[in-house]
């Protein structure tokens, strides 16, 4: 098991990791997935990841499960998701980065496991609905 900085939550089963700088929008864009496509808060700014059944799984630290940060509101008390199967890592990059506009698949390995990594930049208006698109229709 590893603890690592990030956010999670789930989509109709489906785990969404998201990894980021400090300040680059993860609890912002989960509280997006949560109000705009009924995803459900795992954890927000630590993540625990174990390595189970074929698969990365995902929880909160105990300490800190059902709460997320709100940048100019406050820290939020909501329904959580005790645990849930890493589907998709999702990286907030700086837009000084270069990303390519139609990205070869790309893997991310956590706990020995490769997983589906998405990359997208800090600012986009649109992550959430990506996200979705991803998890929900074939990529050809």
């Amino acid at each position: 098991m590893s603890n690592i900085h990030a956010s999670c939550v789930d989509y109709d089963g489906k785990g969404i990791l998201l990894l980021g700088a400090s300040g680059s929008g993860k609890s912002g864009l989960c509280l997006e997935l949560i109000l705009n496509y009924n995803a459900m808060l795992v954890a927000d700014d630590r993540v625990e990841l174990t390595a189970k059944a074929g698969g990365v799984y995902a929880s909160a630290p105990e300490n800190i499960k059902g709460l997320l940060e709100v940048r100019n509101v406050g820290i939020l008390r909501l329904p959580v998701k005790e645990e849930t199967r890493v589907q998709a890592v999702v990286r907030l990059e700086p837009v000084t980065q270069t990303l390519e506009r139609l990205p070869e698949p790309e893997s991310c390995f956590l706990e020995n496991t490769g997983l589906p990594l998405l990359r997208f930049y800090e600012n986009d208006t649109a992550v959430a609905a990506k996200i979705i698109a991803f998890l929900s229709f074939p990529r050809i």
